[in-house]
C-alpha cells in the first residue's frame, strides 16, 4: 500500500515545495564563499583579481547561475506536469 497508494499522493504534494527549496539552495550557494568553500562566485572573484577584468568574469558567473536555475526550473515544471500537481 505504501508504494501504490501513499507514495504517489505524497510525491504530488511534496514536489512543488521541494523544487522551490532546491532552486533557493542553488541561488543561495554563493553564501558558501563566505565560509571559504570553493564556489562559483569565489572562483569568479579569484579569476577577476588575476585578470583585472571583473565585468566579463562576473557576467559569465551570472550567466552560469541563470542557466542552472532556468534548466532546473524547466525540468521541475515538466516533472510537476507529469505528476499532474494541482495548485491550491
Amino acid at each position: 500500500t505504501m508504494v501504490t497508494v501513499v507514495m504517489p499522493q505524497a510525491l504530488r504534494i511534496v514536489t512543488p515545495p521541494l523544487v522551490n527549496n532546491m532552486v533557493a539552495l542553488l541561488k543561495d550557494s554563493s553564501l558558501a564563499s563566505s565560509i571559504s568553500l570553493l564556489e562559483l562566485t569565489l572562483a569568479g572573484s579569484r579569476v577577476s583579481s588575476e585578470t583585472f577584468l571583473p565585468i566579463p568574469v562576473l557576467t559569465t558567473v551570472a550567466a552560469v547561475y541563470l542557466t542552472l536555475t532556468t534548466v532546473m526550473t524547466l525540468f521541475t515544471d515538466q516533472l510537476e506536469r507529469r505528476l499532474k500537481v494541482v495548485s491550491r
